[in-house]
């Protein structure tokens, strides 16, 4: 690693710093492509992404020669280089902006209580009854495409796996003196492998503190066996500890202790009990004799709850239907509580595009590998740091970043249309790939009117 005063320095092995259990993990924001694929994508080496060295172990595994640097968790870290919370922070942006350029998202997400308005009769002054014009329950539009099913996210927990009982486990597949497998066995009812994920432990199955992706996970005589790279199972809170006048520190991959001993194994599913729509309704009363319009249920809006039903999943057009929900009956239809169409809608459910390989369970990235190619590349060249990585990587990073409609001279002289000065994406060479995917894709959402 480069050093102020010239040579190199060797990492320092965590600790110091204080201990993990004195620190507060905080989680990277959430982002549909993991870090773990985007560095699979880019050709990161892994164990330097995840901030560590296994320099103790003879021979040495992944040494730090073979590559100039470590990444840190937080741009405080090492000011210098990129982070990892950079690095989030920009993939979440560049799937949110390929999102709104074709109407869907490159993966799974989780829609909660999205406001739309509900369609009204064309004649302003006239209320609607809640059908349209054939008879049927009124659709509305939901703002993303790709809709997979309508309803609350909601996650149980199957197991705790941990050290002691031997359902995690750490292994040496290749006997070269380090633990690079992670292995979890669980006994499982459940036959739906994809419903079935990793967590770290205490958290309550948060989809920011899962732990993506497996190599390989599959149900086989009634257990669910996942099978990680253990670099994934490092203590989270490891990545908090602060920088030091000792020089740059690095996680020893090698000390078993700086791994986790246990992880939760949660189902994440659709609750079909739950509502995934609720109705809201103005009051028509302008004052209110009860608290003199401060608040309180008279003068309120009504609100009903009901449940969706897909109409169109793959332009987003969802049916709120007004419903109740019986243990025994399940859900029965109910009139409108406000006598007349609602005002507005709110929606819960799942979209996005979704890899055809992950849904028959051939791999474990819900990212079409074309997508997660364009967001790597999007993300990276938004990146206002240089790379922590070998020299392949680092130019590779700095050609994503060049802006194409700068002039420097040959060989940096570019010659642009206007179409790629104007693209929404920006005019960096990774922006300017991102747009020329997008604008070629034939299955982009259509807008349409829903009466």
């Amino acid at each position: 690693m480069p050093n102020v005063g010239g040579g190199t320095t060797t990492p320092i092995l965590y600790p110091p710093g204080p201990a993990p259990s004195d620190l507060i993990y905080q989680p990277l924001p959430l982002t549909i492509l993991s870090l773990n694929m985007f560095a699979k994508v880019m050709g990161i080496n892994p164990a330097h992404f995840w901030g560590g060295l296994a320099v103790n172990l003879t021979p040495s595994v992944m040494p730090v020669s073979t590559c100039s640097s470590i990444w840190h968790h937080y741009p405080w870290q090492d000011a210098d280089k990129v982070s990892r919370y950079d690095l989030a922070i920009e993939i979440a942006k560049a799937e949110s902006d390929l999102a709104q350029a074709v109407g869907y998202y490159p993966g799974p997400v989780w829609i909660t209580a999205e406001k739309q308005e509900y369609p009204r009769v064309y004649r302003r002054e006239y209320f609607g009854s809640g059908g349209d014009i054939r008879g049927l329950a009124k659709g509305v539009s939901a703002r993303w495409g790709r809709i997979i099913q309508p309803g609350k996210r909601a996650v149980d927990l199957v197991a705790t796996a941990a050290t002691v009982t031997g359902s995690l486990a750490y292994s040496d597949e290749d006997s070269d003196g380090y633990n690079e497998t992670a292995i979890i066995s669980i006994a499982t009812t459940l036959t739906e492998i994809n419903e079935i994920k990793v967590y770290q432990n205490g958290q309550d199955g948060k989809p920011e503190t899962e732990i993506r992706e497996p190599r390989k996970k599959y149900i086989s005589g009634g257990f669910a066996y996942f099978i990680f790279d253990s670099w994934l199972f490092i203590n989270p809170e490891l990545y908090e500890n602060l920088p030091t006048d000792q020089g740059e520190y690095a996680i020893d991959f090698g000390d078993m202790s700086n791994y986790l001993g246990s992880v939760d194994i949660y189902r994440e599913y659709v609750d079909t009990t739950d509502t995934s729509c609720e109705f809201y309704w103005e009051n028509a009363f302008v004052g209110c004799a009860v608290c003199g319009g401060v608040g309180c249920d008279a003068c309120s809006g009504v609100i009903q709850t009901g449940c969706l039903r897909v109409r169109n999943p793959e332009v987003g057009e969802l049916v709120p239907v007004p419903s109740t929900y019986d243990a025994t009956a399940g859900w029965s239809y109910s009139c409108w509580n406000g006598g007349r169409d609602p005002d507005t809608v709110a929606l819960w459910y799942q979209c996005g595009l979704q890899n055809e390989a992950f849904i028959n369970h051939r791999t474990a990235c819900p990212v079409p590998i074309d997508w997660a190619r364009v967001i790597a590349r999007l993300a990276t060249s938004r990146l206002e740091r240089p790379f922590c990585g070998c020299s392949n990587v680092e130019a590779l990073s700095q050609y994503l970043r060049m802006d194409v409609t700068r002039n420097e001279g040959a060989p940096g002289m570019f010659f642009t249309t206007v179409n790629v000065v104007n693209n929404p994406f920006g005019t960096r060479v990774g922006e300017v790939e991102a747009w020329r995917f997008t604008t070629k894709l034939a299955d982009r959402k259509v807008n349409v009117a829903v009466i």
